[in-house]
């Protein structure tokens, strides 16, 4: 839909714009899709809800997520919680005038809370 122009923006978002998100969990991540509440265009977000202590970090994140899932997959490690409050960010491809080229979404951001398991 794309009609908003880009604008970093907190945002409020009702219970009815969170429920129209699904989660499921890829460890080491819980991976959300749906509209955002904003600009109404669809994107995926991925929050870590799993993190190791004493590995090295790398510097391309595609990277790290790999590894990171091989060493939960083969430790068969299990999240220790069952939610988490965050923040998320409008990731969508729309096109939005007046964003800047390192930016992605329409700006907008809001905070969320989670429960899987």
């Amino acid at each position: 839909m794309a009609n908003e122009p880009w604008e970093r923006k907190e945002i409020k978002i009702t219970n009815a714009q969170a429920e129209a998100f699904d989660a499921r969990l890829d460890l080491p991540d819980l991976i959300l899709n749906g509209p955002c509440p904003r600009c109404k265009d669809g994107f995926n977000f991925r929050y870590q809800i799993i993190g190791l202590q004493g590995v090295k970090p790398i510097d391309n994140a595609a990277e790290e997520r790999a590894a990171l899932k091989t060493l939960v997959d083969d430790l068969q490690v299990d999240p220790q919680g069952t939610e988490a409050d965050f923040t998320m960010f409008c990731r969508c491809g729309g096109d939005h005038d007046k964003r800047p080229a390192d930016k992605e979404g329409c700006g907008a951001y809001w905070q969320f809370h989670a429960e899987w398991g």
